[in-house]
């Protein structure tokens, strides 16, 4: 009996992945917007290129899934997929709020007082 591969690896922005067979709850088309928006890219065929392959069944005999076989490529569920973007989007949100204010703090440096029209002390650059 197949099975899914045991220590896949974690999904990261940059990697190409490949869908064979569907998830019961969600379309494909909303899956590769998710997975583009994090940065994970989606080919439509199975080749060296792509890091794994993401099924519903670890048994398919799919031409996707063969393919994937022949190239010793780890064979995933759509769990791990759904679980490494909640991961991603996890990671961006943490990182974003630090981001936003270093990019606030910035542009505030960096800003005339509307007021006076001088740069307050704390801004000057040194």
């Amino acid at each position: 009996m197949a099975c899914f591969t045991p220590n896949p690896p974690r999904l990261q922005p940059g990697m190409v992945v490949c869908m064979t067979g569907g998830h019961p709850t969600r379309t494909r088309d909303s899956l590769v917007a998710d997975a583009a928006e994090l940065g994970v890219a989606w080919k439509r065929s199975v080749s060296p290129k792509v890091a794994v392959l993401i099924c519903a069944d670890p048994a398919s005999q799919s031409g996707k899934a063969r393919r994937a076989r022949e190239l010793g490529l780890p064979i995933v569920p759509y769990d791990w997929l759904l679980q490494g973007l909640e991961e991603l989007q996890r990671r961006n949100r943490s990182d974003q709020p630090t981001w936003q204010a270093a990019r606030r703090r910035r542009r505030s440096d960096a800003s005339v007082d509307s007021l006076s029209g001088h740069r307050d002390s704390a801004s000057v650059s040194r």
